[in-house]
């Protein structure tokens, strides 16, 4: 594109001269998802219709699903059309390849269905995050369900607008882009393709507060007690307090919902999913306690992101641990229930998973291996890792773990690695313990480092001491 450039000095206008820049249009992608239920309210389908413009790459043109939970074993996408014609597509469908014509506009189409499955099938059990129907309501994530636009191997740039179409306009959405509207719901999503959950129907519970300016937004769907409010309280409580520790303030605003579509909990870039029993006691402390650990994932893990997988045992273990100690401070548990969850989750990792026989460090350990060795390692053993650690940073006069977490959000942005981890522990005095507990095998028992916390027990009963308070505060440097 040839340009005449023009310069005012002093009211002036002075011709410059004809330059040639080069212009780009960043690309821009609509996407509309609407819920198809099947004949009589059965489970039915997703509908997706993804049309991306100006891209001008060279490269081949992709859309690939984010999301490692994609069902492999059944048939989950029915391809409807695309434009430029399809080349290929993976074995699983998380991978579509579309011809790149020679002469071509830069724009993309693709339209698709997803299965929706009945809410308990066998399907469901085996594939927990796939969009599920049943209790009056749709419920599945974005990430595993909108496939993002790719080419020349990174992913499309540029604006998202989000079209969450119901099957009916007295219906209601809700997302954690856009929370509750009656009908179809319009959202532009930051981050662009941050992961969101959606639901088609009406909640049976919702709850609203506000804290510290946030607004606190909680849905629950399907039968049961209505936990709304309860969770409410909670979400009050955690997110201002983790902003306070760790520097970095909440997300605004907050949204959860409850539902019975997971096994557990889960964080996502837009909320929690906080899943529910079919008979919950609303003062449990393991509600209490996943819900903390899916709240600190709001830091550790979407506001700080390792650069590898082999620091899962940090991710998801120290946030484990920070949702014990959080659910303690807090007064939700109490001090006794810290140390038995603590002592259990020695007990269990040391004897069934491979929690002293293989390094925290090691760069070749496959950490999600199906709730396998490696895996419930980080989420049982790291927890004790994470308490001798704290546990020892204190001893020395050091305000405790929770510091880490606020040096790191302090920092430039950018993914942590085991080397800045490392550093930091060693910048604490503490080379020795991270090469004998973290890049070695010795790490000690639960029971040693609670009794270096002040915690006395008889008889394999924990009970706090005056001294425990002291552990359960913290002050940052």
């Amino acid at each position: 594109m040839t340009k005449t450039v023009v310069i005012r000095t002093a009211g002036i206008a002075v011709l410059v001269g004809l330059l040639t820049v080069a212009t780009t249009r960043a690309a821009e992608t609509r996407v509309s998802l609407t819920d198809e239920p099947g004949p009589e309210g059965g489970a039915g389908s997703w509908k997706i219709d993804i049309d991306v413009r100006d891209l001008e790459g060279s490269g081949p043109i992709e859309f690939i699903c984010t999301d490692g939970s994609w069902p492999r074993d059944i048939p989950f996408l029915e391809l409807l059309e695309c434009d430029p014609p399809l080349a290929s597509r993976a074995d699983d469908d998380s991978s579509l390849t579309l011809t790149r014509p020679a002469a071509w506009d830069g724009r993309a189409r693709l339209s698709y269905r997803l299965l929706v499955v009945d809410r308990g099938s066998e399907t469901h059990v085996s594939h927990t995050r796939m969009p599920t129907r049943g209790d009056q309501f749709a419920f599945g994530f974005s990430s595993n369900t909108i496939l993002r636009p790719t080419q020349d191997g990174a992913p499309a740039g540029g604006s998202v607008s989000v079209s969450v179409i119901p099957s009916s306009r007295a219906e209601t959405v809700v997302t954690g882009w856009g929370g509750e509207t009656r009908g179809r719901q319009e959202v532009r999503p930051d981050p662009a393709w941050g992961n969101s959950q959606i639901a088609f129907g009406r909640p049976t519970g919702r709850s609203d507060a506000t804290e510290g300016g946030v607004t606190i937004e909680v849905f629950q769907f399907g039968p049961g007690r209505d936990l709304t409010a309860r969770v409410a309280d909670l979400m009050r409580a955690f997110p201002p307090t983790i902003a306070r520790y760790t520097g970095r303030p909440a997300r605004a605003p907050s949204r959860t919902f409850l539902t019975d579509s997971l096994r557990d909990g889960m964080a996502t870039d837009f909320g929690l999913h906080i899943s529910v029993r079919s008979d919950p006691n609303e003062y449990d402390p393991w509600f209490a306690t996943v819900a903390a650990h899916e709240t600190f994932h709001e830091w550790l893990g979407f506001a700080l992101v390792p650069d590898r997988q082999s620091l899962t045992w940090f991710h998801e273990g120290f946030t484990e641990y920070f949702a014990l100690w959080l659910t303690t401070s807090t007064g939700i548990a109490n001090p006794p229930y810290f140390a038995e969850t603590l002592a259990r989750y020695d007990r269990f990792a040391r004897s069934d998973t491979a929690f002293g026989e293989v390094p925290f460090t090691d760069p070749d350990v496959v950490w999600r291996d199906g709730d396998g060795r490696c895996e419930l390692m980080a989420y049982r053993g790291a927890p004790v890792l994470a308490l001798a650690l704290d546990v020892e940073l204190r001893a020395r006069g050091e305000p405790g773990l929770l510091q880490l977490i606020r040096d790191l959000c302090a920092r430039a942005p950018g993914p942590y690695t085991t080397d800045e981890l490392r550093a930091w522990f060693v910048a604490q005095g503490m080379a020795d313990t991270w090469d004998a507990s973290i890049a070695g095998l010795a790490v000690p028992s639960a029971a040693e480092s609670l009794e270096r916390a002040g915690y006395e027990c008889v008889d394999g009963a924990w009970s706090a001491t005056e001294a425990t308070k002291e552990f359960f505060s913290f002050t940052p440097r």
